[in-house]
């Protein structure tokens, strides 16, 4: 049996409005993965770029309806992928 994790109705509303808040990012270094709470002051997007744990991350993949947003390490020299 496949389990899915439902969004909390908190992210869903504050995403909705426009206004910032704590997102749980799914952070993808390659060889590990794990989550966190990032709040960067306003809705994640594509191409956000934040620091976290000492490393630059940018967001890779948006949220859809069953999976969540995704960010990679960034690497040195590299332009933003929104731009």
């Amino acid at each position: 049996m496949a389990t899915t994790v439902r969004q909390t109705p908190w992210f869903d509303a504050r995403h909705a409005r426009g206004g910032g808040g704590s997102a749980p990012v799914i952070l993808d270094a390659g060889g590990s993965v794990r989550v966190a709470a990032i709040d960067v002051g306003r809705p994640l997007r594509v191409g956000t770029r934040f620091k976290y744990g000492g490393t630059m991350w940018e967001i890779t993949r948006a949220q859809d309806h069953s999976r969540g947003w995704v960010a990679r390490p960034v690497r040195v020299g590299a332009r933003c992928a929104s731009r």
